[in-house]
């Protein structure tokens, strides 16, 4: 009966560490390499679909790298066609938080749900002391409509 005890304490106690890392990492990405730089937090805000789609809209959703890390994070997580979907002159309000140090590479792309990959709707990176309340565009080859990025700079912290 103790030993049974323990083992729930120890399995919540490792539930509940994975969870709250999960969730740290989700708004404040760390990367290694970040010990002695300035970190920058920046919200992005909303994305502006400006033209038409295509039929049936938009399914988008943002791939993004912090500090040149090996890997994406992906928002919204998972699959979820009809999300986020979007026409011309409609908006997606993210309201989301990721802090960097060096470089915010934001990739957009459209779910593609017949086809099997999704679709690359371009890039744009953000640099510590720029100005990140500009709108900025991703303009995707061949497309009918170009996808406006609003954002702002929520803070500075001092040196990690």
């Amino acid at each position: 009966m103790a030993l049974t005890r323990k083992i729930q304490k120890l399995t919540l106690e490792i539930v509940l560490k994975v969870k709250r890392q999960k969730t740290e990492s989700q708004f404040c990405p760390k990367s290694n390499n970040n010990r002695g730089k300035k970190m920058v937090t920046i919200n992005l805000d909303r994305i502006v679909c400006e033209g038409e789609p295509g039929q049936g809209g938009a399914d988008i959703y943002i791939k993004y790298k912090v500090d040149g890390q090996d890997f994406d994070h992906r928002y919204p997580e998972g699959n979820d066609v009809g999300v986020n979907n979007i026409t011309g002159g409609q908006s997606w309000d993210l309201n989301y938080p990721i802090e960097f140090s060096d470089t915010l590479v934001v990739s957009l792309y459209d779910r593609d749900t017949l086809m099997g990959s999704d679709d690359f709707l371009g890039s744009i990176t953000f640099h510590p002391g720029e100005d990140l309340s500009s709108p900025r565009h991703f303009a995707p080859d061949g497309a009918g409509a170009s996808f406006a990025l609003y954002s702002h700079s929520l803070f500075s912290l001092g040196i990690v």
